[in-house]
Parts: structure tokens; sequence; C-alpha cells
């Protein structure tokens, strides 16, 4: 399966192409970081993804009850890791800032994707023992967003935004391509 996704920013393009590999073709520092998780997971996929010029590989996986996206780039360093949530699962105070946001940002919108991203704050294996035993303050974490959109002119969009965990918009991309047009009918 591949995929493609095509993301600007205020002035640069983004082109986002996602292949999935076999766990041999993974690089083999990585998956041994990953190992404190993947022992105890189900329904492990591995991706290639390359973005503009640059390599990663992703592991998508379920961990309990937890859908998990970890990211390593080309030299096998840990670029986050990102779990699929819903919009109740965001503290009340950042919901109201990234609704605000929305609200005044967009005549009408819905949101498609929910990711609670972990930054890791040191070492590597560390972290992920942390995420094994569910004590999760070894990471800084944002909120990855999609959502489609309509504007007041009735154009049909999708965006990625990253807010910080007190709800600060950190990033907004355009996701070029086919919008969702069912979405906002």
């Amino acid at each position: 399966m591949s995929s493609t996704l095509i993301l600007e920013g205020q002035s640069t393009q983004k082109v986002e192409i996602e292949k999935r590999i076999g766990q041999n073709e993974f690089p083999g520092r990585s998956l041994h970081a990953v190992e404190p998780i993947t022992e105890n997971a189900r329904s492990i996929k591995y991706y290639l993804e390359v973005t503009n010029n640059d390599t990663s590989y992703e592991i998508k996986l379920k961990y309990f009850d937890r859908k998990l996206s970890i990211e390593f780039n080309s030299n096998n360093t840990l670029q986050d890791i990102e779990e699929l949530n819903s919009f109740e699962e965001i503290p009340v105070q950042t919901q109201n800032a990234i609704t605000n946001h929305f609200d005044n940002a967009f005549e009408r919108y819905k949101i498609v994707r929910i990711q609670k991203q972990y930054l890791p704050t040191g070492n590597v294996h560390a972290a992920f023992g942390s995420l094994a035993r569910n004590k999760l303050n070894q990471f800084n974490t944002n909120w990855e967003i999609v959502v489609s959109t309509k504007s007041p002119k009735g154009k049909l969009a999708k965006y990625e935004f990253l807010f910080s965990n007190d709800g600060a918009m950190l990033r907004k991309q355009i996701i070029k391509g086919n919008p969702d047009d069912i979405i906002l009918y």
C-alpha cells in the first residue's frame, strides 16, 4: 500500500509518500530500540516515508488499547511517537483554544484525525521504557489535528495543524490533493 500526501506551509510545499515495507527492510537499530513496545504489540506494520528529499521509517501498531505510530529518521534517530486520540482526550483548556481557533478561521470544519505527539526529551531507550510502563513524563507533547474545512466562499480544503499542549498553534499546512468533498455537504 502506498499513499501520497502533499502539504503546503506558508511558503513551502511538502510532498510525503508513504509505502508499506517488510520488517526486514526496517533499520535494525530502530527495530531494536522499539523492542520494549513491540514485544507486547499487535498489528505491527512497517512503512518507508519520503518527505521531499528526507527519508524516514515508521512503525504503526496497537499497544494494548493504544494505536501508536513511531517514526525514525534515516539515521535511526527517534523523531516522534504519535497516538491516535479523540477530541475528548485533549485537556479542556486546550480543547477551548483549538475550537476558538477553528471557529475564527473557518465557516465550517470537521476534525478528521487527532494524534497526540510525544517528543522524547532524553535517552531513546529510557523513553521507550517510560512508554512501556505508561509513564509519559519523559516526553513533551503536542496535538496534530487534520481538519476538513469550508471557507466563507465555499472553498473546501484540508489542513494539518500542530498545537502545543496548551493550545498554541505551532504549524498549519494545507493538504493539497482531493479534499473530502463529502464531509462538508
